[in-house]
């Protein structure tokens, strides 16, 4: 089609050809003229056509505007495929840095937690150990205090035990002293009573003897002496 525009507007083969590819997307080379058109020197060249002539002059030059459009459009699309690409190239190195540095973060987060687990584990198993310890150490002091308590108990019971004895004692005491009192006064009054006989035997004995001598002393005899143990036995 393109071609054929390019036949009827008289375009010689380049201007097919760059039609062609501009319709192909292939970025042609820009004219040198582009930059230094001038308009005033167009105009009056264009003096010299017929109105057929500007017709078809005015025909190429829309059918090269629209040709240089779609060429812009595709370009365009290019640009922004290949900006979208870039783009998407960086969003993606980017994310997948943000997620390198994510991951490397919850890595160092996962090993510094699984280290304080395992320093919890330990300080736990330690505590448990000590409890363990401190629970038998419990059980054993419970042991103790249950041996204790029986000790205190017996020795309770025997205590009352005692105290019943002491009292007892301490009524059989006083029955005793009474007992004792009354021994030591009946004592003393048998020593007295005893002194008073013995004084009156010596009394008697001593003037029997007398006498005794007397009845001899008439008959021209004395008497025995009397043996001086038993003399020493009566003065005493």
């Amino acid at each position: 089609m393109v071609s054929v525009l390019g036949e009827l507007l008289e375009l010689g083969p380049a201007g097919a050809e760059t039609s062609a590819q501009g319709g192909l997307g292939v970025q042609p080379a820009c004219p040198e003229d582009v930059e230094s058109f001038y308009s005033e020197g167009f105009v009056k060249s264009l003096g010299v056509y017929g109105t057929e002539d500007l017709g078809r002059i005015i025909v190429s030059l829309c059918l090269k505007a629209l040709l240089a459009s779609c060429a812009t459009v595709s370009g365009a699309k290019r640009d922004e495929t290949k900006f979208l690409a870039r783009s998407s190239d960086n969003l993606r190195l980017e994310e997948n840095g943000r997620l390198k540095k994510e991951n490397e973060a919850l890595e160092n987060l996962h090993n510094s937690l699984k280290s304080r687990n395992d320093l919890l584990n330990e300080k736990v198993t330690e505590q448990e150990d000590v409890i363990q310890k401190m629970q038998e150490k419990i059980e054993l002091d419970e042991g103790v205090l249950d041996n204790l308590r029986g000790t205190i108990d017996r020795d309770n019971t025997k205590i009352v035990n005692l105290q019943t004895e002491v009292r007892q004692l301490k009524v059989d005491v006083e029955k005793k002293n009474e007992l004792i009192s009354k021994l030591e006064k009946e004592d003393e009054e048998d020593r007295e009573t005893w002194v008073v006989a013995s004084h009156e035997i010596v009394a008697k004995s001593a003037a029997i003897r007398e006498e005794f001598q007397k009845a001899l002393a008439t008959f021209g005899a004395e008497p025995s002496p009397f043996p001086k143990e038993a003399e020493e036995k009566l003065t005493r």
